[in-house]
């Protein structure tokens, strides 16, 4: 084993020595939009629908929702589709495709729902997900210096 010369301690050669651990990538672990809005509003899982429906409802569809319901059960099929596919969501930047497939969803037509908008709020859904998701950084192909 070489010596090194102001220590005159002897030091394995370098490939003897066992590789750094690797550095974990950001994030470890992603927390979707769902257990997001549930620790910021202090609900379980199985109420996230309808808690994030209700704040999200344009206010003069809250007032209708009821009466709505019981002419037709599924009129808010489309908005819970919606609250269910930003429920998975881990980043911000996938929010966009999930307002796509909302406004193109079967069952988002109507007078009621497009005119008088009977149906939540995108915008305020929006709200919502830049408040409690955060995107990683980009991919930049330079190496990340710690300190």
């Amino acid at each position: 084993m070489p010596a090194t010369a102001l220590s005159g301690r002897q030091e394995p050669p370098l490939f003897d020595r066992p590789p750094p651990p690797p550095i974990p990538s950001f994030p470890v672990r992603s927390v979707d939009f769902e257990q997001q809005c549930c620790r910021r509003f202090g609900i379980t899982r199985d109420r996230y629908l309808d808690t994030v429906f209700a704040h999200t409802l344009y206010p003069h569809a809250r007032y209708l929702r009821r009466v709505i319901l019981i002419f037709d059960a599924n009129f808010f099929a489309a908005d819970r589709d919606f609250l269910a596919g930003v429920g998975r969501l881990s980043r911000r930047r996938d929010f966009a495709s999930e307002v796509k497939d909302f406004h193109h969803h079967p069952a988002n037509r109507g007078l009621l729902r497009r005119g008088l908008r009977l149906r939540v709020s995108a915008r305020r859904i929006q709200t919502l997900v830049n408040a409690l998701l955060t995107d990683p950084p980009p991919v930049t192909g330079k190496p990340v210096r710690l300190r």
